[in-house]
């Protein structure tokens, strides 16, 4: 299963000039592989994020490198909405607030 901020790229199809650094999935162990500048982390399942788009970001602001056009095409699409509610859901959620900031 793709988790962090390449699941919400392919959720919303977004297209990158340069494409994400860290590639992250829910595998059966932690395994991790670098290969030029491209990163493929696998996580065991305890790690799986909730399904939408604050369990998505918020991984992704803990487990992968930030990547700002990603972030500026993200917002362009979504909009302030899913940050907007994910504040409003867990207002003292250290990854919310940071969130909010990008809004």
């Amino acid at each position: 299963m793709q988790v962090g901020f390449k699941a919400l790229a392919d959720r919303y199809g977004i297209t990158l000039a340069q494409p994400l650094r860290v590639d992250s999935s829910i595998a059966s162990r932690r395994a991790s592989r670098e290969n030029d500048d491209q990163v493929e982390n696998q996580y065991p399942p305890s790690y799986r994020p909730t399904d939408d788009f604050a369990g998505h970001f918020e991984f992704g602001l803990k487990y992968e490198a930030l990547h700002f056009e990603f972030f500026a095409r993200l917002f362009a699409v979504v909009g302030p909405r899913p940050i907007e509610s994910w504040c409003r859901n867990a207002p003292f959620g250290q990854y919310a607030r940071r969130a909010g900031f990008f809004v």
